[in-house]
């Protein structure tokens, strides 16, 4: 062998060697990560199957002491909404024993134990009939019913329902098969996944008349029923909680099957209310996007105002979806504008099939922009008692068209006084005239008249005179201005 050939060959194994020492190095490494990762993440070890079984069906039955809790806790939680107090619904949602029969039947699916999913939906039944039936009862009878924010923002679910009722499932669940027990986690997240207060809801609905609170209220409810459920069978199916054994091989292989069926049920309708609820929290997001680029953008030069708290968002599955914005104040959105926002609307790929309705009116229609904004003041003032600037801003703008509505003119009976007062008076016009010393605008009735050919110059600003002090006082507006008219 040359000496070339042996240079080379010692030059190459100490390549190999560092090339080994690497790979393996980075094996060790991944290895050590996993090992964290799963001493990190692992719950089977620590789990008490037995036990968790136990304390949950434990849970399930609903009679003697669990049926007065939970009606305490209905009447509590209904005060609590009525009153508007966070802290009070939260200590309804402490005691109440909803959520047993829930974990029983996620986990009666979840281990094929029909026995125990018959007793947790006959018990889960009667607490949610007995507790509308109490909310109702109270808010029938109940003097004071006022739509507080607690109340309304029970009636429309959305996607963060959907994920704080899976997770907050998850947490309970998890907490439940640890050894000993996280009380702390229990109560969190009795707190956070609210069952209590949408049935509350649902009984303040059919009590003063409106079925889609209810409705609503009944929806929220059922997302957090569906997946808390959910999160308890895939925890007891991961935590591989022993399967009940039937002597009957035929029983114990029908019953697997319903329960399979039962939990494939389950799934198809949580399944399809994420995606609904998914699909209406981007066209919001989308909705929310156009109209801060376009609508909030655009500056008026006058007092025209964009009222943003009464922008109305509705999605509709079938596509007819609609995006309503309300302007305020004598100034006019031009139509070519309106028509470069339906424009820009289309671009955004979950808008092209919404509609856009603008509304807003210019001085002549103050008694309809009155009506209209008194209107949607009552429908929503309860979802902004905890928002001063906006109800700060709707008193105003009310305020503003009060005034204007004040100032209407019964224009046919002065007319017919002016006649009979003023003999040398021929015709009598009117009309509002927006006036400013860019300082402010206000808003001036004017009154044109004509006098009669022939008569003095001194005989008209004598009349002119006394006809402005006489309408300064009959119309009490000190502003009034009277124009002689040749």
């Amino acid at each position: 062998m040359s000496e070339e050939q042996k240079k080379g060959m010692e030059t190459t194994a100490p390549n190999q060697d560092s090339g080994d020492e690497v790979k393996k190095d980075f094996k060790g490494l991944l290895g050590s990560v996993r090992k964290f990762l799963s001493d990190l993440l692992e719950i089977r070890s620590n789990t008490d199957a037995a036990a968790t079984k136990e304390s949950i069906i434990a849970d399930i039955p609903f009679k003697n002491h669990t049926t007065w809790i939970l009606i305490c806790s209905i009447f509590i939680a209904s005060i609590g909404l009525n009153a508007n107090s966070t802290a009070v619904v939260i200590g309804a949602m402490l005691i109440s024993p909803l959520m047993g029969p829930i974990l029983g039947m996620g986990m009666s699916l979840a281990i094929n134990d029909i026995d125990t999913l018959r007793r947790s939906l006959k018990n889960f039944a009667v607490m949610v009939v007995l507790s509308v039936i109490t909310a109702f009862l109270f808010f029938y009878f109940f003097p004071l019913r006022d739509e507080s924010s607690e109340l309304l923002a029970r009636t429309k679910p959305d996607i963060r329902d959907v994920l704080i009722a899976f997770f907050g499932g998850l947490a309970l669940v998890i907490a439940r098969a640890k050894k000993g027990t996280i009380a702390s986690v229990i109560f969190g997240v009795a707190i956070a996944t609210a069952l209590m207060p949408p049935l509350c809801t649902v009984g303040f609905g059919l009590a003063i008349g409106k079925p889609w609170y209810a409705a609503g209220a009944m929806y929220l409810f059922t997302i957090n029923t569906i997946f808390i459920g959910l999160a308890t069978f895939l925890v007891i199916k991961f935590l591989r909680f022993p399967m009940v054994r039937y002597a009957n091989s035929h029983r114990r292989r029908l019953i697997a099957r319903l329960a399979s069926i039962t939990g494939v049920l389950v799934m198809i309708p949580a399944g399809f209310t994420f995606y609904k609820v998914f699909q209406e929290s981007l066209f919001k997001k989308q909705a929310q996007e156009f109209l801060q680029e376009t609508v909030e953008v655009y500056q008026f030069d006058g007092s025209g105002r964009y009222v943003d708290n009464l922008t109305k968002l509705e999605y509709v599955d079938d596509g007819a979806s609609m995006i309503e914005v309300v302007f305020m104040g004598d100034e006019l959105v031009p139509e070519n504008v309106i028509n470069t926002w339906r424009t820009q609307k289309n671009q955004f790929s979950r808008l092209k099939n919404a509609e856009l309705h603008i509304i807003q009116g210019g001085k002549d229609d103050s008694e309809e922009k009155f009506n209209y904004v008194s209107e949607l003041y009552e429908k929503n003032k309860a979802e902004l008692l905890n928002k001063d600037e906006q109800i700060r801003l709707l008193e105003e703008e009310l305020a503003t068209l009060t005034k204007n509505a004040g100032k209407r003119i019964p224009f046919q009976n002065i007319s017919a006084e002016a006649k009979a007062n003023y003999e040398n008076i021929d015709a009598l016009g009117f009309s509002y005239q927006v006036r400013t010393d860019f300082k402010k605008t206000d808003t001036i009735p004017v009154f044109e008249v004509n006098w009669k050919s022939g008569v003095s110059s001194s005989q008209k600003e004598s009349d002119t005179k006394k006809m402005l002090a006489w309408l300064k006082l009959r119309l009490q507006d000190s502003t009034l201005v009277i124009k002689e008219v040749d």
